[in-house]
């Protein structure tokens, strides 16, 4: 019954979901453990139903950027396309999910293997919280 609804309403089916929202562990450290240690303290986790929400409803914002960023050649320019997709994404969709759209965004990065741009990526959610580390 599941899968037959899944087709009728032209929505990934639950194996393709769940393979997608299977964190990745690049870092070693678990996904909460890296949350932890980047935000700062008293900063609320994204519960596990807005990851996988936002998962699916960023997804082509979260390919762009991750790409995008991803390709980046020297600090600078990787700077601006993290301005400009904090920029677009509360332009387009608002604030209310952006922090966990930017969470989504550095775990792509990590699976993309750029822990830099993920550190960066987190380091400019806390600049735009203004809030020190």
């Amino acid at each position: 019954m599941v899968p037959a609804l899944f087709s009728v309403l032209r929505l990934p089916s639950p194996s393709w979901l769940a393979m997608c929202c299977k964190p990745e562990k690049q870092t070693g450290l678990r996904a909460t453990e890296t949350w932890e240690k980047t935000m700062p303290s008293g900063a609320k986790h994204p519960s596990a139903v807005d990851l996988v929400r936002c998962q699916i409803e960023y997804f082509v914002e979260l390919a762009r950027a991750s790409s995008h960023i991803a390709s980046t050649q020297s600090f600078a320019t990787q700077r601006a396309a993290i301005a400009e997709t904090f920029s677009e994404f509360v332009e387009c969709h608002g604030a209310q999910d952006f922090s966990v759209f930017v969470e989504l965004l550095a775990r792509r990065l990590e699976e993309r293997r750029s822990p830099e741009a993920a550190s960066a990526v987190r380091k400019d959610l806390l600049l735009q919280l203004n809030v020190t580390p």
